[in-house]
Order: structure tokens, then C-alpha cells, then sequence
């Protein structure tokens, strides 16, 4: 749905025509024939077409103008993106390990093959993940088979104590040698990368808030300068704010194996997971040799790793979605590639170029676009690099070099030259033009637009969606010199039809990039492979945003509240803190909770509610402090904030129930009783279910229509209920201004 803009002028032909002939008495008196006749009023009609032209163009908001009116605000259209997955790739049996380097495609068995490649190298070993248990309490739970089905699994159980642990079984030892890449991907709304995005620019604008001016003291002598220490990087804070787990492996050590740990200073191991709370890869090297054991009602003998909780509280128990061993990131991409041809009787370096080289040239070229000399420098990171995909030396015929890199032609020197790259829609993120002149090689910067750039300015705008690139016309943006060629380095993509499917991906892609990459050992790479998959469908993919659904976009920011002034928004900030789950949140102004007798101008107290402990759900420490922090960048001045746990009020109820004749007594007291727990949970209870409401007394007329409702409840004999601590009451249990209630004792009698 396009931005609706004001009418500026509605008039139209017929308007404008009628209005001239109104005023033709006032300004021509002796004008009396005024019929479509008349060669006066043809003219009219003429220039009443001509200002209604006009008047269309003022309605017109050309789409330079609106982009810059969206940057006004700091919001530009999304660029094309490339989906995104992970491979499992599985070994040959006889295989133990195996490397690959980064860059490695992969693609789909389809009639139109689409390509991912490999983001970073990986390092393969032998096996299987095969088990995964829980242990809570001493006891071991199987989950393997529910995580085969890809049913969602409570990994730490549904109620993660400090101890509780996930076990993950191995067909094979971990060489010690190798890195283990295992991904973890995790059910929920906030465990994906858009969550981490959110935990990551919130670390970076607490940072920045925190970070005190530099001091200006001109009286200050030399080497007296207050050293402060390096601050963190995001990676070193991104870190549960109260769960610490311990990463171990059972070494084989002792009599009956030693768990080690993993995540000790010294050892070779990352964890992206945030403590079991976002989609991310563990990975770790084994310092040790490992043992095979059989724990809990896993009769096989496998080689655990387990991750244990050491100390913290979870907001919500992690529910794991699935786990992948020798799991490799991968990005739906191609590079630009093209083939220079070579002059017969060119000059080229020696020795020559071969595939799998990666080298930085100097280009002569003929009018026809061939190469007439060839020369390579060293190794310079100003200079471009290119990937050498294939060579043909010249002889009689001519020869060819071709390479990841597009030699789009030859400047012309003319204002506002533009190129087409030869596979569109195009990545702009890693996207790098070179142009190479009399002077050598001059990197050229990409801008969305001209606006900012002056006459010696070396940029370029690129349409990602078209492959289209243009130069500026000498007074925004420089021209290239008339004869300069011209390269781009960069990666085309499918966007949206790269989502593909869950194991759409399945065999690794014998192309001439794959044999540069992996030089020599690309046979030796597809007969290690025995199996290539992605268990979890790829997402991301996406098409550059229109400027219409950018401006929607707008309107939602615009309205989007920035500060917390109201009480939804204290509560919608609270539910929406990065890195939090909360189920309810509540504001009440002008309150302090220890005091809640007296009025406290200017005081927030903030309630929040996770979904952990089970039963009576509390917020830890540190996630109320990491709330608080998050609603003090918001909040507006002369307010401050509190954020406090619920008060809980338990309930105990005796009473006694006469059922319908010809029920089971004991069905209708488990119904009666399960009713009751659920109408008093803090997070399902109330006439709602959405949670027993803040403040809210508990009337015994409430109970006995709980009670009444139960299929085979007749009638209730006799009700009495008190509140934990508290006397008999008469007909309420009062409960707090922060208050919740759970259900503590059940005593029901059926007959």
C-alpha cells in the first residue's frame, strides 16, 4: 500500500475551463460569445490542458526527494540480502577428518541449482550426534528420539535448576586435534538473529552512554593522562545477564572417565549461544582423548560433551529446535565472474597465472578489449584481488584469463557513464569497484546518492536490483578518465528464491570456483562427503524494499513511541527488553512498593513476571537490573523507575464436593483440582486464563464457580480458603497491589 499524500490542487480540465470562462466579463466586457465556437474559448480549452499538466506535476514527488526525506529521519530502504542456513555435512565412514577452506559451494539437486557458499573454513571430523539427554536431580530423560521427530525439547528440563544438564552423545571421539562446530537452533521468537541484532546495538548504545568525555585540561602536562582500560568487544558482553553454564567433556581419565571442562581460559572454544538462548554454534577443541559411556536409559556407549548450568536463573527454559554436528554456515551468492581474452602476441609475467591463485594485476588492454600486457604485483591490500578460476595461455589463437571479477569496459569520460554487471539482483555489502588509470589502481566508494559529494569525490551508485552502476557528472561525484578500466568485485544473488526449503541443499557443486578453491583436492572432497544437507529451511532472502514499503515503515517509526511516558509504554519497554523474556509486565505510577501507603510523585514501580520458577515465576537480579538499564535510556525526565518481582499471596483451600450420581469420584477431584491450579497460576490463571491479575482479591464466590463448572461437580458441601500465614478468611483473600496468587494447598473431598 503505497504513502498517501495530500491533494496539493484537485482542479481538473473542465474545472479550469469553467473558471476561465467566469472570468472573461470581469477582464473582457466586450466578450460576449463565450460557446465552444468561439476561437477564444478554443484557446481557453488549450491552455486550461496546459495547466492541468502542470497542476499534475505539483502532486509529484519525484523518488529522489523521498528517499532524501526518508533519510531525514535516519531510514533507508533495506538492500537486497542473500538467505542464509546451515549444512550438515556428514563424513565417509573410512573418513576421520577432513578440512575445508572458506568459500566452498554447495547447491541444490534441481533443475535451476541454487548456490550457497561457505562462510568461513571448516573443520570436519568423523561420526554423529546420536543422543541427547537431560539430567535433572540425578535423573537421566532420552530426548533423542523427539529431537529425530523435530519435536521442540526441553533440553534442561521444563524448570532449569542450578546442576540441571544436557547431554550430547557422539558416535565418535572428537580427535584432539580438531574443532568441533555443533549449531544449536532454538524454538521461540526471540532466539533468532534478529534478537541477537537487538542484544548487540543495545550493548553498543549502553556502552556509548557510558562512556564518560574525554578530559580537556589545558594546564595538564604531558604523561600525566588518565589510561582507561580497553573496553570490551560486543562479542565479550554478549553473555546471559544471570545464567553462567559450564561447557565439559568426559575425558578418559580414570576409572570411570573425568568430566573436563571445555570453556577453561587456554582452550580453543566459542559459544554463540548466549547460554543456551539464541540459535548460534558451539565450538570447541577436546584437550584431552575422550571415553565412551553408557549414562542414563541410553544403553549405547557414546562420547558426551554436556553443557551444565554452574549458577544464574532462566527467564524461560531453553526449548532446543534442533542440533547439527559439523555444522557450516552458508550464504545463497555467486560471484561476478568474466573472461578477458588475451592478444596473441601479449606480454605476460612468468610464470603464469593458474587457478586457485590469487593475484593482483596490472591490465593493458586493445581497443577490442584485449589483453595486450600483463603484469602482477605483490601482495597489497589497496590493490584488488582476484580469484584466477581458469587460464589459457596465447599462442597462435588467442588465449583467456578468467577470474571472479568483471571487467565492465573502458570509461568513456563523459558525465553520468554508467555499467551493467552482467548478474543482477547484486549484494552491495562486500561490493568493491576499481578503476585502473594512468596513475594505477583507485578503489571508488559506494554512496545511495549523489547528494553529498562533491567534484573530487571518487563515488559511484549502485541499483542492486537492476546491476546498474553510474558515475557522477564532475559536479557531484568525479568522472573517470576517458580510457580507464573499469572492474568490480562483488557477489550476485537469488534474494527471495534462495529461501529454499529444508534439505533442498545436497551435493557440493563441481564448478570451476569450487576446483580453485579447493586446488588439487576437490575429488578428494566429494569422496569424503557422504552426505550433504540443511535439516532447517534458509531465510533472509530478500529483494531490495521499495520506497513504498519503506515509507510505510516510516509511519510505524514515526508513531513508534521512543520514551517511556505512558504506562504502555513502561510495559511494553519492560516486554520488549533485548535478551529478556518476560511473560506480563505492569507500571503503577506513583507508587514504591515498600511503601505502599504513601504517594510517590514521580516513582514507577515496574512488576515483571518471567515464565521461571515454575509455579511462582520471579525475576533474578540481574534481569531486573538489565530492565531497569533499558528503561532509564527511555524514560523522560523527572521519572524514575523501579522494577520489582510480584508479591505472592499462596492460596490454601479445603472443601468439600458432592458429585453427580454415577461419576468417579476420584476423576471429578483430579478435574476439580487441576481447574482450581489453573484459575490461581499467576501466568494462565483468572476468568481469562492470561494470568491472575495484579491486585486482584480472591472472593470465595469465584472459587465455588470454578468449582461448579467441572463436568460431575453437583454441588459443594463446604468452602474455606486462607491465605499462607494468615487466619481463616470469611469470604476474600485481600492481595496486594503487586500481588499474585498460586495455588499452595488443595484439600478437596469428592463424594
Amino acid at each position: 500500500m503505497p504513502l498517501t499524500l495530500p491533494n496539493l490542487d484537485d482542479r481538473r480540465w473542465a474545472d479550469l475551463v469553467e473558471e476561465s470562462r467566469a472570468l472573461i466579463p470581469v477582464y473582457g466586457g466586450e466578450w460576449t460569445d463565450h460557446n465552444v465556437h468561439d476561437p477564444g474559448i478554443t484557446l481557453v480549452e488549450l491552455l486550461a490542458y496546459l495547466a492541468e499538466l502542470d497542476l499534475f506535476q505539483i502532486n509529484q514527488i519525484p523518488d529522489e526527494h523521498k528517499r532524501q526525506f526518508l533519510g531525514l529521519i535516519g531510514l533507508h530502504p533495506n538492500p537486497t540480502t542473500a538467505a542464509r542456513t546451515f549444512l550438515k555435512l556428514t563424513l565417509d565412514k573410512i573418513v576421520p577428518s577432513f578440512d575445508l577452506p572458506a568459500g566452498v559451494a554447495f547447491t541444490t539437486n534441481s533443475s535451476s541449482p541454487v548456490r550457497f557458499q561457505t562462510m568461513e573454513a571448516a573443520e570436519l571430523v568423523g561420526g554423529d550426534l546420536v543422543a541427547i539427554q537431560s539430567a535433572s536431580g540425578g535423573g537421566y530423560t532420552d530426548l533423542s528420539q523427539q529431537w529425530r521427530k523435530g519435536t521442540p525439547i526441553p533440553i534442561l528440563g521444563t524448570n532449569p535448576q542450578v546442576g540441571s544438564a544436557v547431554y550430547f552423545g557422539f558416535s565418535l571421539a572428537v580427535p584432539v586435534a580438531k574443532k568441533l562446530s555443533l549449531y544449536l537452533a532454538f524454538a521461540g521468537k526471540k532466539t533468532n538473529r534478529l534478537e541477537r541484532k537487538r542484544i548487540e546495538e543495545e550493548i553498543c548504545a549502553r556502552s556509548l552512554d557510558c562512556t564518560p568525555p574525554k578530559p580537556w585540561n589545558p594546564c595538564r602536562k604531558r604523561g600525566l593522562e588518565v589510561t582507561r582500560a580497553a573496553p570490551q568487544t560486543v562479542e565479550q558482553q554478549l553473555h546471559h545477564q544471570s545464567v553462567q553454564v559450564a561447557w565439559e567433556f568426559l575425558a578418559d581419565q580414570g576409572t570411570d572417565g573425568e568430566w573436563q571442562s571445555l570453556n577453561a581460559s587456554g582452550i580453543d572454544f566459542q559459544d554463540e549461544t548466549r547460554s543456551l538462548t539464541l540459535d548460534g554454534v558451539v565450538r570447541f577443541r577436546v584437550p584431552a582423548p575422550m571415553r565412551a559411556k553408557a549414562l542414563g536409559p541410553v544403553a549405547q556407549k557414546l562420547f558426551y560433551v554436556r553443557c551444565r548450568i554452574v549458577s544464574g536463573m532462566y527467564d524461560e527454559a531453553p526449548v532446543l529446535r534442533d542440533a547439527l554436528s559439523n555444522a557450516t554456515a552458508v550464504r545463497q551468492f555467486a560471484p561476478e565472474t568474466s573472461k578477458l581474452r588475451i592478444a596473441p602476441n601479449a606480454v605476460l609475467p612468468a610464470p603464469a597465472p593458474k587457478a586457485g591463485d590469487r593475484i593482483y594485476p596490472l591490465f593493458e588492454v586493445d581497443t577490442v578489449g584485449r589483453i595486450t600486457k600483463l603484469t602482477l604485483q605483490p601482495a597489497d591490500s589497496a590493490l584488488p584481488e582476484f580469484l584466477v578460476l581458469n587460464y589459457e595461455a596465447p599462442g597462435a589463437n588467442e588465449g583467456s584469463l578468467q577470474s571472479e571479477s568483471v571487467f565492465l569496459g573502458k570509461a568513456s569520460g563523459f558525465p553520468l557513464d554508467h555499467f551493467d554487471l552482467p548478474d543482477s539482483p547484486v549484494l552491495p555489502d562486500n561490493f568493491h569497484l576499481f578503476v585502473q588509470s594512468a596513475s594505477g589502481w583507485t578503489e571508488w566508494k559506494r554512496r545511495d546518492d549523489f547528494e553529498a559529494s562533491t567534484a573530487a569525490d571518487a563515488h559511484f551508485v549502485l541499483s542492486s536490483t537492476n546491476g546498474r552502476l553510474q558515475f557522477g557528472d564532475g559536479k557531484r561525484g568525479l568522472v573517470p578518465d576517458a580510457g580507464s578500466l573499469i572492474f568490480a568485485l562483488g557477489n550476485s544473488t537469488r534474494a527471495a528464491q534462495g529461501n529454499v526449503s529444508a534439505n533442498s541443499i545436497s551435493k557440493l557443486e563441481d564448478s570451476l570456483h569450487n576446483r580453485a578453491i579447493l586446488a588439487q583436492s576437490w575429488n578428494e572432497a566429494n569422496a569424503a562427503l557422504a552426505r550433504v544437507t540443511n535439516p532447517l529451511a534458509a531465510n533472509g532472502g530478500l529483494a531490495k524494499e521499495t520506497l513504498d514499503l519503506a515509507s510505510l515503515r516510516a509511519i510505524a517509526l514515526v508513531n513508534s513511541p521512543t520514551r517511556a511516558i505512558s504506562r504502555s509504554d513502561i510495559e511494553n519497554f519492560a516486554l520488549g527488553t533485548p535478551g529478556v523474556r518476560l511473560a506480563r509486565a505492569i507500571a503503577i505510577p506513583n507508587f514504591h512498593d515498600h511503601f505502599p501507603c504513601f504517594s510517590a510523585p514521580g516513582l514507577v514501580t515496574v512488576v515483571v513476571v518471567p515464565y521461571l520458577p515454575e509455579g511462582k515465576p520471579y525475576p533474578s537480579a540481574p534481569t531486573r537490573n538489565l530492565i531497569l538499564s533499558y528503561l532509564n535510556r527511555r524514560r523522560i525526565l523527572g521519572t524514575k523507575f523501579r522494577v520489582v518481582g510480584p508479591f505472592y499471596v499462596g492460596v490454601s483451600l479445603q472443601a468439600s464436593v458432592k458429585s453427580v450420581q454415577g461419576t468417579n469420584p476420584i476423576t471429578v477431584r483430579e478435574a476439580i483440582v487441576s481447574r482450581l491450579e489453573q484459575f490461581l497460576d499467576p501466568l494462565l490463571g483468572g476468568e481469562e486464563g492470561t494470568g491472575w491479575p495484579f491486585g486482584k482479591h480472591v472472593y470465595i464466590a469465584d472459587l465455588l464457580s470454578v468449582i461448579a463448572d467441572v463436568p460431575g461437580a453437583d454441588h459443594v458441601l463446604s468452602l474455606s480458603f486462607v491465605a499462607a500465614g494468615c487466619g481463616t478468611s470469611c469470604n476474600e483473600i485481600c492481595v496486594p497491589q503487586t500481588g499474585l496468587v498460586f495455588a499452595e494447598s488443595l484439600q478437596v473431598e469428592v463424594s
